[in-house]
């Protein structure tokens, strides 16, 4: 009888551990991925803040500066639509990830031990 309950705690144990080890592979995936999202914005506020002071030091009309303005917010404010985009899809994807995550270990919970039997 003592040898089960050892036997069972120690596949609880198991079990536990391998659930960490998956949640921590998970966030590791998704913190990669959100890095990425981040090192893109950071990309484009770097790219559009270069354009706006090329542009305000070769300036000589104001309205001509007024238009390349409205040219580069246009084209960056694509570029940031994308990444929300890209961001709420890797968000979708977490949720999904860390749903199977939960849905695996509360089955694994529910079902009955599996205990070699001694003889």
């Amino acid at each position: 009888m003592q040898n089960e309950i050892l036997d069972q705690w120690a596949m609880v144990s198991r079990q536990a551990l391998e659930s960490m080890k998956e949640l921590g592979q998970i966030n590791e995936r998704i913190l990669t991925r959100m890095t990425e999202q981040q090192q893109q914005i950071l990309s484009a506020c770097l790219e559009a803040t270069s354009l706006e002071l090329q542009m305000m030091g070769g300036a000589k009309d104001p309205k001509d500066l007024l238009a390349k303005q409205a040219e580069v917010v246009s084209q960056y404010s694509n570029k940031f639509v994308d990444i929300v985009r890209s961001t709420n899809d890797l968000l979708a994807d977490c949720r999904s990830e860390l749903s199977a995550w939960m849905e695996k270990g509360v089955a694994a919970a529910s079902a009955p031990p599996k205990v070699a039997k001694t003889k």
